[in-house]
C-alpha cells in the first residue's frame, strides 16, 4: 500500500497528472482568448503589417545630419534660349564646402505604414541657379528634379531626391487658405485661378514649346482636356533647335487657363497647418517649408500661366521672400526675362537608414 507502486502513491501521481492537464488546458485556452482579441482589435496575426524599423523619438520637425556628395551638369542649352552651349554650363557640387551642400535636414513626414521618410533642408541652398526664356519655361521642372536627384539622392543606399513643387506646398496649408488662394483673380485680365482667358490671343500667340504638351492647352482652338503633362510634371528635355530657341511661333491663336496664384509674405506666414509633437505640444508647417522665414528664397519645380490683358506670361514657380510667387520666363509677345535662385530638394529614406536619438541627435547612416 505504501510502497512506490503501492495504491497510495499511485493516486497522489494520478492527482499531480490531473492538476497539470488543467493547468495546461487553462493556459491554452488563455493564450487563444488572447490571440482571438488581438485579432478583433487589429493587433498580431499572421496578417498584421510589421512595425516599421523608425527611431521611438523621431518625430516632424526633427533634424537629421545628413552629409551628401553628388555633382550635376547645369546645362545652358536647357535653362537658357540666350547662353551659349557648353562654354555657359555650370557644374553643381552638394559635397561639404561647396555651394550646393545641404547638411542639415528636417523631418517634413514619416510614413509608418511604408517605413519611410521624407526630409527636406534645415535653409535652402546657399548656390543659385539660372532660368530663362522660354527654355527655362520649358524644362524648369526637369532641370530641379534632375540637379536635385543627383546632387541629394544615393543610389546604393536607396535614397531618393527631387526639388520641391507646389503641391507640397498646397499639401501643408490649411483647407481655408488654400481656398483663399485658390480664388486668386489676374486683375489684367479678369480670370480667376483654374479659369479659362475669356478671349483667345491672336496677335500675341507665341508660346514656349512645352505648353503643346500640358494639359489644357488650348492651341488654335483645340483643347488637350485632361491629356497631357500636369504643371509639375516633364518626362523629357525641350531641345533648343536653331532659329526657335524654344519658341513656337507658328499658332494662330491660343487661350490658356489661369495656373498662376499668388500670396504674399504675411498671408504665408498664416497659412500653413500645425501638427502635434511627441510631448503634445505644437509646431508649424512654415518653419519646415519656409525656413528662413521671410528671408526665404528658392525655385519650385512647377510651371504656370498668367493671362494679361494683350499677352500670356509663362511663368516658374518660386518663394520669394516668403512669399509664393512666380517668374515670368516669357510671353506670348516675345518678351523675355530670368532669374538666380536657390534649390530647396525634398528626399525620400527607409526610416532604417536614420540612427541616434533625441538627446545625441540623428543623422542618416
Amino acid at each position: 500500500m505504501f510502497s512506490e507502486n503501492g495504491i497510495i502513491a499511485k493516486a497522489r501521481e494520478a492527482a499531480n497528472k490531473t492538476n497539470e492537464a488543467i493547468i495546461n488546458e487553462q493556459t491554452q485556452m488563455n493564450d487563444v482568448t488572447a490571440a482571438m482579441e488581438n485579432m478583433l482589435n487589429g493587433v498580431g496575426g499572421s496578417t498584421a503589417p510589421e512595425e516599421p524599423d523608425t527611431p521611438g523619438v523621431l518625430e516632424v520637425g526633427s533634424t537629421v545630419t545628413y552629409n551628401p556628395s553628388g555633382t550635376y551638369n547645369w546645362q545652358a542649352k536647357y535653362c537658357s534660349s540666350t547662353k551659349a552651349e557648353t562654354t555657359d554650363d555650370v557644374t553643381l557640387n552638394s559635397s561639404t564646402g561647396e555651394d550646393f551642400n545641404i547638411s542639415s535636414w528636417k523631418v517634413l513626414s514619416i510614413d509608418e505604414q511604408a517605413g519611410t521618410v521624407e526630409l527636406v533642408p534645415s535653409a535652402p541652398t546657399t548656390g543659385e541657379v539660372y532660368l530663362g526664356q522660354a527654355q527655362g519655361y520649358n524644362n524648369a521642372v526637369k532641370l530641379l528634379n534632375d540637379a536635385c536627384s543627383s546632387l541629394y539622392g544615393n543610389s546604393e543606399k536607396g535614397i531618393t531626391a527631387r526639388s520641391i513643387n507646389i503641391e507640397d506646398i498646397e499639401k501643408y496649408m490649411t483647407d481655408i487658405a488654400l481656398t483663399e488662394a485658390h480664388n486668386y483673380v489676374n486683375s489684367n485680365s479678369n480670370t480667376k485661378y483654374g479659369n479659362q482667358v475669356s478671349r483667345a490671343y491672336t496677335s500675341s500667340k507665341n508660346y514656349p514649346a512645352i505648353y503643346a504638351q500640358e494639359k489644357l492647352a488650348v492651341i488654335n482652338g483645340t483643347s488637350n482636356g485632361d491629356a497631357g503633362l500636369d504643371l509639375s510634371k516633364q518626362d523629357a528635355f525641350v531641345e533648343r533647335t536653331e532659329g526657335t530657341n524654344g519658341t513656337i511661333t507658328t499658332a494662330t491663336s491660343i487661350q490658356p487657363y489661369q495656373t498662376y496664384w499668388y500670396k504674399d509674405e504675411t498671408f504665408m506666414a498664416t497659412a500653413f497647418k500645425d501638427y502635434t509633437k511627441q510631448d503634445s505640444s505644437t509646431a508649424n508647417y512654415y518653419n519646415l517649408i519656409m525656413p528662413s522665414g521671410t528671408s526665404t528664397t528658392y525655385w519650385v519645380a512647377s510651371r504656370c500661366i498668367g493671362p494679361l490683358s494683350s499677352v500670356c506670361g509663362f511663368y516658374v514657380r518660386h518663394i520669394r521672400s516668403g512669399a509664393v510667387g512666380a517668374t515670368s520666363m516669357s510671353t506670348s509677345g516675345d518678351i523675355i526675362n530670368d532669374d538666380w535662385r536657390a534649390l530647396f530638394p525634398v528626399i525620400t529614406l527607409n526610416s532604417s537608414l536614420i540612427e541616434g536619438d533625441a538627446s545625441t541627435g540623428f543623422s542618416v547612416k
